[in-house]
């Protein structure tokens, strides 16, 4: 996975002229993954100017260039370009695989939403709030456990299929 941090709105270009690697070939996922799939940060600042709409623009604007990337590569079977907001991090994750119709890498249950927005839209609300608050978690909010305390020692598992993730999909070109 790729990271960046944006500090200014013209730094989203980059993201457009970054070139990108599909095989066509199932095996080859891994290698796509992790060349392809990107994580975007906003500076505290930024992020408070921005709007979904701003977003939406830059990501159709970015789904263009893949199509276009697409094409040019000669990819008989298409590609599949998906976006989602990774809650752990507050980052903006988007990714192109080859293949139409594909099974998205997630090992949670996943809902496909049929406009990105919705996803622009909690990301936005999130990071502004991160933004506010600043990302420090105080230690009033950190509960730690001593030996001899319920539950010490103990690994929660949580089945990942519990966890939902909303994902926009569409497939290029």
């Amino acid at each position: 996975m790729n990271y960046i941090t944006i500090e200014k709105l013209e730094d989203l270009n980059q993201l457009l002229e970054v070139d990108i690697y599909l095989t066509g070939k199932l095996e080859c996922m891994q290698e796509e993954l992790e060349y392809n799939t990107w994580g975007i940060m906003f500076d505290t600042k930024l992020v408070q100017e921005l709007s979904v709409s701003t977003l939406k623009s830059f990501m159709f604007e970015l789904i263009n260039k893949r199509s276009e990337q697409v094409e040019y590569l000669g990819l008989v079977t298409g590609a599949t370009f998906y976006m989602w907001f990774d809650e752990m991090s507050c980052q903006l994750c988007f990714d192109v695989l080859s293949g139409r119709d594909i099974k998205l890498p997630f090992r949670c249950t996943v809902r496909i939403v049929k406009n990105c927005e919705t996803i622009l839209k909690t990301f936005l609300e999130e990071a502004k709030e991160v933004a506010k608050r600043g990302s420090d978690i105080g230690f009033e909010d950190i509960k730690f456990l001593e030996p001899g305390d319920e539950g010490f020692g103990e690994i929660e598992e949580q089945d990942p299929k519990s966890f939902i993730q909303e994902v926009y999909v569409t497939t290029i070109p």
